[in-house]
């Protein structure tokens, strides 16, 4: 099998493009809701809805699909994702409709777990004293995917066209299939299970690792504070301070601080720091709602609470991914998927609980249900403690 030690020149930056481009996918949408709408003669709250339909087809691909890369070629079978990705954003650019573009962003979900599948691909490649921050370099193209796809939606779409940026994001996917048959090794992990069984073992891995419980409950409240937050910027940014698609893309750059706590998150979590890294990065996302709360008229603690939330949930997410991939070696495509199901779970139900708190309660809302969200994290992180995500 191959080691990422011995690749660390090119393939950790290939892993992390990869993460990066294909997550990129699943959010191109929320900074263009007002372009979209005024195409479909639409709300911008009807169109924020293909965000939750997104998350809950990426949940259930990652029930699904992601599994898989315990019993099949990983190499054929993230590349095949990739292509399936192209044609499900060629469909979004086509798309005539809500129903249609609904249909497409449900696609997109499942087809963007080839993300995850990528990540826990780094994980079984790394050493394991390095695994944790072979997985932050990933993860690092992972938030920066998430956080870009913002920036690019936001300048394509005002440019050239919500149409044109879904055909060239078609193209990219195809392209980056083509560079991954030759950069992921062709390994094939057999189990000796059928894909029903494998399905089925999927609550077996659950019960059997207290460390992947504990880190699925925090994920799941960790994704629904992110979700919460930047599901509803776009349309409290373009509403409150009369910002255009460009720059509401230009204000989710700032995110991209959250990059810098990943090798950081990574490199205590390796050295045995794993509950201290989660209950900062927890700890954190709580405060973020708090600046949201006390400056929801003010631009610039808008962009404070937007670095503080992503360096809290990228540094917690980390310690969470290294405690889960630290157990079950022969599984870890399983623990992925069981572990992302409840992460996506949470950022599903965020997103929707957020755009009907928006609609009825209005923005003032949105800070006081992150922070419940952050606060119930936080009990759970408190409550279970090291011993909880360091041992099985």
């Amino acid at each position: 099998m191959f080691e990422l030690r011995s690749t660390t020149k090119f393939r950790p930056l290939f892993f992390a493009v990869t993460a990066g481009i294909s997550v990129a996918s699943t959010y191109y949408l929320q900074p263009i809701y007002g372009s979209v709408a005024s195409a479909f003669h639409v709300s911008a709250s009807n169109v924020s809805v293909g965000t939750a339909i997104t998350q809950i087809g990426y949940a259930l691909g990652l029930i699904f699909l992601v599994p898989l890369g315990d019993m099949v070629n990983r190499r054929r079978l993230i590349t095949a994702m990739m292509i399936l990705a192209g044609v499900a954003l060629a469909l979004t650019s086509a798309s005539v409709n809500l129903t249609m573009l609904f249909a497409s962003a449900f696609m997109i979900g499942i087809t963007g777990v080839v993300t995850q599948m990528t990540i826990g691909l780094v994980a079984s490649l790394a050493p394991d004293g390095d695994r944790a921050s072979a997985v932050s370099v990933a993860m690092s193209g992972l938030l920066a995917g998430v956080l870009l796809a913002r920036t690019v939606s936001g300048i394509t779409a005002l440019y050239l066209g919500w149409r044109f940026l879904f055909a060239i994001a078609a193209v990219a996917m195809v392209v980056l299939a083509l560079f991954a048959v030759k950069r992921i090794p062709s390994n094939i992990v057999a189990p000796n299970l059928s894909y029903g069984e494998l399905l089925a073992s999927l609550v077996t891995t659950l019960k059997s690792s207290h460390s992947l419980r504990v880190a699925c409950s925090l994920g799941f409240f960790q994704f629904m504070t992110f979700s919460i937050f930047w599901n509803t910027s776009a349309l409290w940014l373009g509403q409150h301070f009369h910002l255009n698609s460009l720059q509401i893309g230009l204000v989710a750059l700032v995110g991209l601080a959250g990059t810098l706590s990943s090798r950081l998150a990574g490199s205590l979590s390796d050295r045995g720091y794993r509950f201290y890294v989660s209950w900062v990065g927890i700890a954190l996302v709580a405060l973020s709602y708090l600046l949201l709360a006390v400056g929801k008229g003010s631009l610039i603690l808008f962009i404070a609470a937007a670095i503080v939330l992503d360096f809290g949930v990228q540094g917690s997410h980390l310690a969470n991914q290294a405690a889960i991939y630290a157990v079950m070696p022969e599984s870890r495509s399983r623990v992925t998927g069981v572990y992302m199901t409840s992460y996506f779970a949470g950022g599903s139900i965020g997103s929707v609980i957020s755009t009907l708190f928006y609609t009825h309660f209005g923005y003032g809302s949105i800070p006081w249900l992150g922070f419940i969200a952050a606060s119930l994290g936080l009990a759970i992180r408190s409550v279970f403690r090291r011993e909880a995500i360091s041992a099985r």
